[in-house]
Formats: structure tokens, C-alpha cells, sequence
């Protein structure tokens, strides 16, 4: 029988306990990283990332903005330092809301969806709601 002297012993304890003191440090940078795919602390609803969020706006329910409204409106929400600017264009629920929004933020009405068929009631809701938005 093979004795284990008790430096070995110690060796392997020491070990042991240098893995587990590094599992917290890896807990850690797990989250981290889970935190930047998401697109940071609330997850951006989902995996998807608030970029592509944007672009299946864009692509969807705000497709009838005219491409130059919706280059300007890139440039502004996907430049550096305007996270926020992303953030609340992709959460803004209410598709008058995020319009009244983007228009501010490209300097230019947005132009109307043509297939609403509440438009005229919608441009004095805007009016009305770009007044408590912007103070």
C-alpha cells in the first residue's frame, strides 16, 4: 500500500481549494459576458440585441418611413454615446410615440403611415403628445 505523505496531501487540498475559490471569479465573468450578448443588466427582451430590434422596426411596423427618415434616424440612435437614444426608440410601445420621438431626434416630421386608418386623429395626438414629451 502506497503511503501519501501529508505534503501531498496538502498539495491536493490546496488545489482543490484554489478551484473552488475561482468558480465565484467565473460565476462572474459568465455574467458579464451573458450581460454584453443580451445587451446589458435588463437582457434588451430577450437575446436579441437592441440593434436588431431597431432594424426589424425599421423593416416592419415603421417601414413606410422614407429611407432618408430612417438613414437620418440610424445615424442619430446608432452613433456612440446614444445607447439611450437606442434603448427608448426600440421600447417605446406605441408606434405615435416612438414617431414623435424619432422626429425630434432627426429634426423632421415623420412622415405618416399611409395604410393607418387613423392618421388624421394620430397627427393631433402627436401634437399633443410631442408637447408633454419635450416639456
Amino acid at each position: 500500500m502506497t503511503k501519501i505523505t501529508s505534503a501531498a496531501k496538502a498539495a491536493k487540498i490546496t488545489l482543490a481549494a484554489a478551484v473552488v475559490g475561482k468558480q465565484g471569479s467565473i460565476n462572474r465573468l459568465t455574467d458579464v459576458f451573458e450581460w454584453f450578448v443580451k445587451g446589458g443588466p435588463d437582457g434588451a427582451q430577450g437575446s436579441e440585441d437592441l440593434v436588431t430590434q431597431a432594424v426589424k422596426l425599421l423593416e416592419g411596423e415603421d417601414s413606410y418611413i422614407p429611407p432618408d427618415q430612417q438613414a437620418a434616424l440610424i445615424t442619430v440612435i446608432g452613433s456612440k454615446g446614444n445607447e439611450s437614444f437606442l434603448k427608448f426608440y426600440v421600447n417605446m410601445q406605441k408606434k405615435q410615440g416612438r414617431h414623435v420621438f424619432a422626429a425630434k431626434m432627426i429634426g423632421e416630421p415623420i412622415a405618416a403611415d399611409p395604410g393607418d386608418p387613423g392618421n388624421a386623429d394620430d397627427a393631433d395626438d402627436a401634437d399633443a403628445s410631442d408637447a408633454e414629451m419635450m416639456g
